[in-house]
């Protein structure tokens, strides 16, 4: 039996991404926020570089690891996926999973640490602020379950349940209920506190002469399904879900760009990868998204900037 807390938003803000043909922020943009650093400065979240990236100074969550098995620790996530949007784009994201095994059960916690866009150059630019991404984070799933084949890990079988999280909505049934519409927002939620209904995202397009915002609600889901390659690396296919809903928005020349139909394609896939106490920037015992982020290229490649 599989028993489901919160759960994680995952492909649905990149593929909405993908319907503005969007050209997205490299990770080597993005500015660090170390926690004694007080809260970021406006002018800060203004420039051209997109988010700050928070390490977050969160511990270790207090599982009981008597008779841990091997697979046992914390992973960092990519997620490849590929959409067409007219033509096809490509996106990912990061995520850091904590894993507690016990022979076949798993206890696993799945949090979404970043969105990496997918590109058109020259047609659009889009940028996940702060406040969204902060409440992405924010928003786990855990489960448990026999999700492993073989309690000696190595070369076992990993199915993680489908997940699903809802974001700018409050819906009675998150997986079957509509979305909330422009002309039928009343399950819409202002949920970044912004003063906007939905979560916002700030785009620039072709179509528009300055910088304007989206206004959106977003269901996003995900099923992993993969091999544990060795204690260290799992790798598998990932089988991404979306719907989205646009709310409103700043200025009518984005009308054209956000009618663009996304369609998720196949051949999806996931890796991932143990941390060490080397990532641990803060010294406080634990391996958060903040720091999964700065660890990105070292751990995927050249996609999330260069290699610190």
């Amino acid at each position: 039996m599989v028993s489901h807390t919160r759960s994680a938003s995952l492909a649905a803000t990149l593929a909405l991404a993908g319907a503005l043909g969007a050209c997205g922020p490299s990770a080597d943009r993005y500015e660090l926020l170390r926690p004694d650093a007080g809260p970021p400065d406006p002018s800060v979240l203004d420039k051209d570089a997109g988010a700050v990236n928070v390490i977050e100074d969160d511990p270790l969550e207090d599982w009981d690891m008597t008779d841990a098995g091997p697979l046992s620790g914390v992973f960092a996530l990519e997620v490849e996926a590929h959409a067409n949007v007219i033509i096809d784009l490509d996106w990912r994201q990061l995520y850091r999973v904590r894993i507690l095994q016990h022979g076949h059960t798993l206890r696993v916690k799945t949090q979404l640490c970043r969105i990496g866009l997918p590109s058109v150059e020259g047609i659009a630019e889009l940028t996940i602020p702060l406040a969204l991404e902060m409440l992405l984070r924010a928003k786990p799933l855990e489960v448990e379950g026999d999700f492993l084949s073989d309690a000696a890990a190595v070369g076992a079988t990993f199915d993680h349940p489908p997940f699903l999280n809802v974001v700018g909505a409050a819906l009675d049934d998150p997986s079957a209920d509509p979305l909330p519409t422009k002309d039928s927002p009343s399950t819409a939620v202002d949920e970044d506190d912004d003063g906007h209904t939905g979560v916002t995202l700030a785009a620039s397009t072709l179509t528009c002469n300055t910088p304007q915002e989206l206004y959106v609600a977003l269901r996003g889901g995900m099923t992993l399904a993969g091999t544990v390659q060795d204690l260290d690396t799992l790798v598998g296919a990932a089988d991404p879900r979306l719907d989205q809903s646009i709310l409103g928005y700043s200025d009518p020349c984005l009308d054209a760009a956000v009618s663009i139909p996304v369609t998720i394609l196949g051949d999806n896939t996931f890796t991932a990868r143990r941390t060490s106490a080397a990532l641990d920037v803060n010294d406080n015992g634990n391996v958060t998204c903040g720091e999964i982020v700065v660890a990105a290229p070292k751990l995927f490649g050249a996609f999330w900037g260069p290699a610190k």
